[in-house]
């Protein structure tokens, strides 16, 4: 019996270290991004203070990521049940796709996968995505 416990004590150590690694190589992940220079946007049509958006908007769009990752979102409660909610979304502005908001991309769908698996705790996820292009 004592071997038993041991063993499931073991399994839930276990399972809690892939967690903690699976979120660090989140976390480590979307940091590597290369932040986006200001010109690329200014080359590609945008005004000076919507490049300047659209810098604040993917810095605002790592963050969403790491609390994703970390299980960190906000919570509110809906119709009986828990609900987190994460929001990305433009404002007032839009954009169209980038080919380098690609890795931003991917690094949401990892880290929402990663909060089905590990952060969810029966309660769902409500996202909104607003005037931006996706993928």
């Amino acid at each position: 019996h004592e071997a038993d416990e041991l063993r499931r004590e073991v399994r839930t150590l276990q399972s809690k270290s892939e967690d903690l690694k699976s979120a660090l190589q989140g976390a480590y992940a979307i940091m590597a991004i290369e932040d986006t220079p200001f010109e690329h946007w200014r080359n590609n049509g945008y005004d000076a203070q919507d490049a300047v958006d659209m810098q604040r908007y993917l810095g605002f769009f790592k963050e969403t990521i790491q609390s994703l990752r970390l299980g960190t979102v906000s919570q509110s409660f809906r119709r009986g049940s828990v609900c987190k909610s994460v929001d990305i979304s433009l404002g007032s502005n839009s954009a169209d796709h980038d080919e380098l908001l690609l890795p931003y991309w991917k690094e949401f769908a990892a880290a929402l996968k990663h909060w089905s698996e590990y952060h969810s705790d029966g309660s769902y996820l409500e996202v909104s995505i607003q005037g931006i292009e996706i993928p």
